[in-house]
């Protein structure tokens, strides 16, 4: 399978960092809200749920930040991931226009041969 222009690398350094900005705001969180709600922040992986879900979600009622930290990091997290949403909608339609282009094209010139 031939790597054009470093696509596998480009996916995978985005995957990483995708990753490290989760653990991130996972261990934000955990600091902003541990001595407020220690029964629902008592873990890192238990502010990353909470984290994940703002991110790919809205995120649930049951467990949410109080302190301004723990909601401004919410915020920062649920901004970034609707913006990576709408990116991916935008890269999507916007692979499928050039795709659709690039098979006119190869259309046309296979028929005037």
């Amino acid at each position: 399978m031939k790597n054009s222009n470093g696509i596998l690398q480009k996916i995978l350094a985005f995957v990483i960092l995708l990753i490290v900005f989760l653990f991130f705001s996972a261990y934000c969180i955990y600091l902003f809200e541990r001595s407020e709600q220690p029964n629902l922040f008592h873990s890192i992986p238990a502010a990353l749920s909470s984290v994940f879900l703002t991110f790919f979600t809205v995120g649930y009622s049951d467990m949410y930040p109080i302190t301004f930290g723990g909601k401004f990091m919410s915020i920062i997290v649920a901004t970034i991931g609707n913006l990576i949403g709408i990116a991916c909608l935008i890269g999507l339609f916007w692979g499928t226009l050039r795709v659709g282009t690039f098979l006119r094209r190869s259309r046309v010139n296979l028929s005037k041969k």
